[in-house]
């Protein structure tokens, strides 16, 4: 092995074994990811409308959720 590819290697062992104690010591991994698509208009005029396919079909998936009672905190736009 040459010698800066060892220096790269073994600087890659001890950042990730540092990152791997630091993830021990913080916040849980997450065991699901949620993704929000949201629409700048009412659930009635989305839900069911054919000027919205893509997201009717999402929301015919088995793996999909609705959000109806959720409320933002602020509203920046």
């Amino acid at each position: 092995m040459d010698t800066p590819f060892l220096i790269r290697f073994i600087l890659f062992l001890i950042i990730s074994q540092a990152f791997n104690v630091k993830s021990q010591n913080s916040l849980p991994l997450p065991d699901h990811i949620v993704i929000a698509i949201l629409e700048n208009h009412s659930y009635e005029r989305i839900i069911g409308s054919t000027a919205a396919p893509y997201i009717n079909s999402l929301t015919n998936d088995t793996s999909s959720a609705l959000f109806t009672q959720s409320y933002g905190v602020t509203h920046p736009s």
